[in-house]
């Protein structure tokens, strides 16, 4: 009897079956534990063909990603992911897996963050936050997926009194403000919050009024205090 390991592509995980061949046909065959060097190998080379597939990265996993690679091209020496990454995470963590599906049960946010020592992760948090404050006191998360730069998505309302919008890598790049309407789509996109209020917000004002007049937009959206509600407060009645 000789022991047969290999990979099964519909299953994504390494299985040894234990045969008695005569002149190279099966005759008899049982389930049997792979060699663990020999499953750790084919594992690898499944997963290095297609990291993406074989480890499913989490939204989480995929921003930290995204923000890493996002300092790494402004900041000198800040570590990049790429797939030389991919490749030495495999080799360190398919010993003694099996499947895919052991890959996936990894933290993989954690095991990416573990490659950075606790100054570089410092600078992540400071120089790429995942999120940052809006004047209404939501947290609005960053996306840095796009080549363009980072960005957050906040309703109009949400931004009253803004004058600046935060920078990132050391105050090299602002955060585009996606600034949505009460539909949830964007009626502007700007890194210069200043000139929007200024130039572009009278024009904005005078259309979505018309269309959205139970929404607040003020005369003075710089003097207004900002809201989670993009509706007007109803005012009180007296009883």
């Amino acid at each position: 009897e000789d022991i047969f390991t290999s990979w099964y592509e519909d299953r994504e995980k390494v299985i040894a079956s234990c045969e008695q061949r005569y002149l190279g046909l099966p005759l008899s065959s049982r389930p049997a534990p792979p060699d663990p060097d020999e499953a750790a190998s084919i594992l690898a080379k499944a997963a290095a063909a297609d990291p993406q597939r074989a480890f499913s990265p989490s939204e989480s996993s995929i921003s930290l990603i995204e923000r890493m690679n996002f300092l790494a091209r402004l900041i000198e020496g800040f570590p990049k992911w790429d797939e030389e990454s991919w490749q030495r995470l495999i080799a360190d963590y398919c010993p003694g897996l099996l499947s895919f599906a052991d890959l996936r049960a990894l933290n993989l946010t954690g095991l990416i963050a573990s490659t950075l020592s606790e100054q570089e992760l410092a600078t992540l948090r400071r120089e790429a936050p995942e999120k940052v404050l809006v004047p209404s006191g939501r947290e609005a998360r960053v996306d840095y997926s796009s080549e363009a730069g980072p960005s957050i998505e906040a309703r109009l309302q949400e931004l009253f009194g803004l004058r600046e919008l935060p920078r990132a890598a050391m105050g090299k790049v602002p955060i585009v403000a996606r600034i949505l309407g009460p539909s949830g789509r964007p009626i502007q996109i700007t890194a210069d919050i200043g000139g929007f209020w200024k130039n572009s917000y009278p024009l904005v004002r005078k259309e979505m009024r018309g269309r959205y007049p139970k929404h607040n937009w003020p005369e003075d959206p710089l003097a207004e205090a900002p809201s989670l509600r993009s509706l007007k407060k109803k005012p009180l009645t007296k009883s």
